[in-house]
């Protein structure tokens, strides 16, 4: 039996909500401006699993010292398995020099840690110095360069080797990810960073022309094709997020992601996009709120919305029309009722109605 405990120093919980976090699509604040998102159902199904492997889940909260999560989990011991990136050292690693770039003192640690533990002879270093070093001469196979350490600066592919960029997972599926001959999101798991490592590493560096012909990791798709759509996801929650945007990609259409209302205006600043997947509850902003600020501002040539609830409940969807939203879709939505949703919105090139 194993217990674990994840320890924060945040705004902690009330004591009469301790209980009512464990519920189905409850939260303690359940205002659609809320400060902090989520779906309510994290904290259920995580406690449903610890109970399902013979454990429990429980909570200890001091409002404005923090919170301190318990869980036990039954477990048997097991031998280690076959997977790759299990095997310490990596004849395909092995003496390879790797150069990491990484602001986030865990994430790096934890790269560091494991590529050495795979044999590789790892070093970190800050973006600037990673410049200066490549051009005294410091030779190196690969690097993982985190995209907020370079601070938009586009000397990425100067550095002379195979870089895998670093970062959320929006960046994913932007363009700039063009830069880089692989892709690692956050948080970094071994799995990832064993595939990206061994996949961007030049071809007579990796062991075979099998593995040097094997595409890298997060390697962004080619264009799209005609009538695609250029799709904004709004949803603060990382889940739900990862979801919709692998529905839209198998629907063929190109996606980019934000967090809350104020991100979504300032990407339409930016961008144009086709169809903005608007979730009804994103703290600082919510969808609603939003809604009404697209429509003042672009009034004439704004996106389709599509708003996406979990509440389902009466009067929703006549309260996201009075907004100005144009659609409707219900949390869990399946990939047929997401295509049936996409096929009303116009496509690129045809004004909106």
């Amino acid at each position: 039996c194993l217990h674990f405990a994840v320890r924060d120093t945040g705004i902690g919980i009330p004591a009469q909500a301790l209980e009512r976090i464990f519920r189905s699509f409850e939260q303690v604040d359940a205002s659609t401006t809320r400060r902090y998102g989520g779906s309510g159902l994290g904290l259920a199904i995580s406690r449903r699993l610890c109970e399902l492997m013979g454990g429990k889940m429980w909570v200890e909260s001091e409002e404005g010292v923090g919170s301190t999560f318990h869980f036990t989990v039954e477990l048997k011991v097991e031998p280690d398995t076959a997977l790759p990136h299990r095997r310490s050292p990596q004849p395909l690693l092995a003496g390879k020099r790797l150069l990491v770039v990484d602001e986030d003192a865990s994430s790096r640690e934890l790269i560091l840690r494991t590529a050495r533990r795979w044999g590789m002879l790892a070093q970190e270093a800050t973006w600037p110095d990673a410049h200066r070093r490549l051009r005294a001469g410091d030779r190196f196979d690969v690097a993982v360069v985190d995209l907020k350490a370079t601070s938009g600066d586009s000397r990425v592919a100067e550095l002379g080797v195979p870089v895998v960029g670093l970062g959320p997972l929006g960046y994913l599926h932007d363009g700039e990810t063009r830069r880089f001959a692989g892709w690692l999101t956050r948080p970094v798991r071994t799995s990832q960073l064993f595939e990206a490592l061994s996949t961007t590493l030049p071809a007579e560096a990796a062991a075979g022309p099998a593995r040097a012909a094997r595409t890298p990791v997060g390697t962004p798709v080619s264009d799209p094709p005609a009538g695609s759509l250029r799709v904004l996801v709004a949803e603060d929650h990382p889940v739900n997020q990862r979801v919709a945007v692998l529905l839209l990609e198998k629907l063929g259409h190109r996606a980019d992601v934000v967090a809350d209302g104020t991100e979504v205006i300032q990407a339409l600043e930016r961008f144009r996009y086709d169809l903005v997947l608007m979730d009804m509850q994103m703290p600082e902003m919510d969808g609603l709120e939003a809604s009404r600020v697209i429509n003042r501002r672009w009034p004439d040539e704004r996106p389709r919305i599509v708003a996406v609830t979990a509440n389902a409940i009466a009067g929703d969807r006549e309260e996201c029309l009075a907004a100005g939203m144009d659609d409707y879709l219900s949390k869990p939505f399946s990939l047929d009722e997401l295509a049936e949703t996409l096929a009303r919105c116009p496509r690129p090139g045809v004004p909106h109605p």
